[in-house]
């Protein structure tokens, strides 16, 4: 392991780990194996990098959700193979817990070899005058008005910025909602920023003259865009739902939810008892145990849908897009394909011809669900070209696969 570790002698590319296997067909076999792993083959992760430089200040950075996450501002230094100048700080509790100050030297390292983040404070090296960080007075300075919800960690603002509006702005008209070509960041700033769109759905209430207002937009462009509105009023329920950015609703969430609820008219009035089944109490803390109606939408995303339309606002977003003409009714589904109902598949790897939505889009309409991980429960993997680790799995835990002919021919394609 040392000398496959990428600081020493390891491969020519980047890695966070290896896996030790033994060699010998015979000897696997004598090891045997769980359900789950073989006994013949062990994980080893590879100590992060990490590195030492200045923080200079602390920045805020507000989501679409209205959550503010404090960021560190460094002076930048290399770090398993790039430039690291920014790293998250998370929130104002691990700032407290870490006592982390501005102008102090700190230890950095990616998380999964990915996201920068702040480890420690190397106190030796704080300067005299340093004082600690006040989250409260920095926001305030800011001009953003937050606070805490509940038990929550974050502070959230408690009235939209503009940021924030951009920012719902863009994920409401993205390639995974409402799929609204040319509608990105640049022209989102323009629309906030003129005070032409305020709600997300304000975009569909424009007229000619009005887009003919932003810098960059003439006759052929603004043709395009009114056209790309009229398309995305005809997109399915589901990308309707993932639009409205609801915390914790991601896309597949968006998809259970519309094919479960059949229309945002259901969605918009639904009971804690259409999402939750109450079990019992917990014997330890005396909290109530729930089983979810719907798979994958448990206590923490259920509490998030309801929190969100009791919003008197939101309840005003949902109208809004039922005035503008949005399709809010899931689309009567084609019969499931005999033997594909419910079963469950993964993509890996480049199909010759088809993208990876319009798989995942094919098998959702013949009644089959897609998942992003192999497990004993995976029914089918779609192999293509350069198919990674999941296909490996796939083969080690007795998988069907299919290749892409394999895949038309099983839904009748």
């Amino acid at each position: 392991m040392q000398q496959l570790d990428p600081p020493a002698s390891g491969p020519p590319f980047p890695t966070d780990g290896a896996v030790v296997k033994v060699d010998r067909l015979a000897e696997q076999q004598k090891a045997g194996r769980t359900s789950k792993f073989p006994h013949w083959a062990v994980a080893f992760k590879f100590p992060p990098d990490q590195a030492e430089t200045i923080l200079r200040s602390i920045s805020m950075q507000v989501g679409r959700t209205g959550a503010i996450t404090p960021v560190a501002e460094l002076d930048p230094v290399l770090l398993a193979g790039s430039t690291v100048a920014r790293a998250t700080l998370h929130n104002a509790d691990e700032i407290a817990r870490k006592d982390i100050r501005e102008g102090d030297t700190v230890r950095i390292q990616k998380a999964g070899e990915i996201i920068p983040q702040v480890l420690s404070v190397v106190v030796a090296k704080r300067p005299a005058d340093s004082q600690p960080f006040n989250f409260e007075a920095r926001l305030k300075e800011l001009g953003l008005d937050a606070a805490r919800v509940g038990d929550e960690a974050a502070y959230k603002l408690r009235a939209p910025s503009r940021d924030m509006k951009i920012r719902r702005l863009v994920h409401f008209a993205c390639k995974q909602c409402l799929d609204i070509d040319g509608l990105g960041d640049a022209v989102a700033e323009q629309l906030i920023d003129s005070k032409l769109v305020d709600a997300p759905v304000d975009a569909f209430k424009l007229n000619r003259a009005e887009w003919m207002m932003l810098e960059g937009f003439k006759e052929k462009s603004v043709d395009n865009m009114q056209a790309g509105l009229e398309q995305a009023k005809q997109r399915e329920l589901w990308r309707a739902i993932h639009a409205l950015g609801i915390p914790n609703v991601g896309m597949q969430t968006a998809k259970d939810l519309a094919r479960h609820f059949k229309s945002m008219d259901a969605l918009e009035a639904v009971k804690r008892e259409q999402l939750l089944t109450f079990l019992r109490f917990n014997k330890n803390t005396g909290e109530p145990v729930y089983e979810s109606v719907i798979s994958g939408v448990g206590v923490e995303v259920s509490e998030s849908i309801l929190s969100f339309f009791s919003d008197p606002n939101h309840r005003d977003w949902v109208q809004a897009m039922r005035v503008a003409g949005l399709n809010l009714v899931e689309a009567a589904s084609r019969a499931a394909v005999s033997g594909i109902a419910d079963k469950t598949f993964v993509l890996t790897g480049t199909l010759p011809s088809l993208g990876r939505d319009e798989a995942r889009d094919m098998i959702e309409k013949a009644g089959g669900k897609v998942s992003g991980s192999v497990s004993k429960k995976t029914d089918y993997v779609v192999a293509g070209e350069e198919a990674g680790s999941k296909l490996t799995k796939a083969q080690e835990l007795g998988v069907t696969i299919l290749d892409e002919a394999g895949l038309r021919a099983l839904l009748g394609n």
